[in-house]
């Protein structure tokens, strides 16, 4: 068949109708499209939303960590420095109790009491002081206590007398710290017991929490 007689019974069927050029999509085909594309889209969205929620939870509780952790350091430190008085000019012990601990230190080995060498830990709020108007040492702490070691005495006690307090020779610091944030996909329902035995617990909210309890014996108390 040559080019002419392919012109023509293209033309013939044209005019009969019986050729039909169908090269688009119609209405039906389209709004399904539509719809298998949001699906698709929705899918992509709550995947998305569900991982950034527990990239955010995660990143939380590491913030948490690091945050006790730091303050812990630096409380270890100081405290194996209670009372450190080379000059026997009287540095020591000058509260205890079960939420506040306070001792000086002759860091610069003068005899004299200086600025930066009285401490005093206790919570403000939600934060971790060092002293009652000093900046936070850890944000977010929302449980602290002191249990004391006494010389002669097994076990702590979160209450040791006048006289006791010159028997104290070591401090087991329990410690509470809590995220920024809530995380609406969790609930915390532990309990902590403190070196004391207090119960801290359950909240029953949705932030997390990170416990800690450390000993630490105060090399220089009683010498």
């Amino acid at each position: 068949m040559g080019q002419r007689d392919l012109d023509m019974a293209i033309n013939k069927k044209m005019t009969d109708g019986t050729l039909r050029l169908d090269g688009g999509f119609s209405l039906v085909e389209l709004l399904i499209a539509i719809v298998v594309s949001s699906f698709m889209m929705i899918a992509v969205y709550v995947t998305y939303t569900r991982q950034q929620r527990v990239y955010t939870a995660q990143d939380q509780v590491v913030e948490t960590q690091q945050n006790l952790r730091a303050a812990l350091t630096i409380m270890s430190y100081e405290l194996r420095m209670a009372g450190y008085d080379p000059q026997r000019a009287g540095f020591g012990v000058t509260a205890a109790t079960a939420s506040t601990f306070a001792f000086t230190s002759d860091l610069d080995e003068d005899g004299v009491l200086d600025g930066g060498e009285s401490f005093s830990y206790s919570l403000n709020g939600t934060d971790l002081r060092r002293t009652s108007a000093g900046a936070a040492l850890a944000e977010n702490i929302t449980n602290l206590e002191f249990c004391y070691h006494l010389e002669d005495v097994s076990g702590c006690t979160t209450a040791p007398t006048t006289d006791q307090i010159e028997d104290i020779r070591g401090v087991t610091v329990s410690i509470l710290a809590r995220s920024a944030r809530p995380d609406p996909d969790y609930t915390d329902t532990r309990t902590f017991t403190t070196a004391g035995g207090s119960a801290w617990g359950p909240a029953n909210d949705n932030y997390h929490r990170r416990f800690s309890r450390i000993t630490v014996q105060c090399r220089n108390l009683g010498l």
